[in-house]
Parts: C-alpha cells; structure tokens; sequence
C-alpha cells in the first residue's frame, strides 16, 4: 500500500486561514503551535492532508500531479513566503515481500523543488499473512 501525505508545520504559521484561503480545510488534520499531544506541546502550527492512497506506485503518483495541480495556488504561496512543506509517500512493505519500487518522475521532482516541497519515502513494515 502506498499512501502519499502532504505535512507542514511551522513557527507562528496561521494555519487555519491558509487551509480557509485555499480550500482544503475540510482535508486536514491541523496541529496548532502550544497545543499538547502526547507527552509534549506542539512545536510547530500546520497539517497533514492524504493525498492519496494506492497500491499501484504510478497511480498514487498520478493522484499526487492531479492534486498538485488542484491546489496550485497554495503551493505558489507557499513557495513565496519561502515556507517548506514535504510529500511523505509511505509505502507499506511485508516481510516476505522481495521489493517495492515507485518511480517518482524527473518532472515531478523539478516542479517540487520548484515549490520548496520536500520528498520523504516511509517505509512501514506489514503483517505477513500466513
């Protein structure tokens, strides 16, 4: 399984008017600067959004290029106010799996650096079926 999230936090970011000025309140999951989770405070204010989730490496990439293309105006702001963000696609892996491979197109990787959006890969170990 490949599920591909969109995460930002920072510093004395309004994260909520963003998510507002652009749409995507209704996909987040927001975290707000002093707020407890867990044991500590939060750092950071942001979110995480779920791209996309897929079996197939070239589909979820493909549901990365279509969001990214929806929501390019956020992406642009965000470039400009120099703020990072990052793509974690994370891919789930058995043990008795030999490999898993996801091609992440030259084009896609120049149009994140473009955007200042890092590209994280995360591999979650599964339950093997016996």
């Amino acid at each position: 399984m490949l599920d591909t999230v969109w995460r930002l936090g920072e510093k004395d970011f309004d994260v909520d008017a963003f998510l507002v000025k652009f749409g995507l309140k209704e996909l987040a999951v927001v975290f707000h600067e002093g707020e407890k989770r867990g044991q500590s405070k939060v750092q950071d204010s942001g979110f995480n959004i779920l791209i996309s989730e897929n079996i197939n490496s070239l589909e979820n990439i493909n549901d990365i290029n279509q969001f990214m293309a929806k929501h390019k105006e956020a992406f642009d702001y965000l470039a400009k106010l120099n703020i990072h963000s990052v793509l974690d696609i994370g891919c789930t892996v058995a043990s008795n799996q030999f490999t898993k491979s996801v091609n992440i197109s030259s084009k896609l990787l120049g149009a994140l650096s473009l955007l200042n959006v890092s590209l994280e890969l995360s591999v979650y170990p599964a339950p093997v079926d016996e």
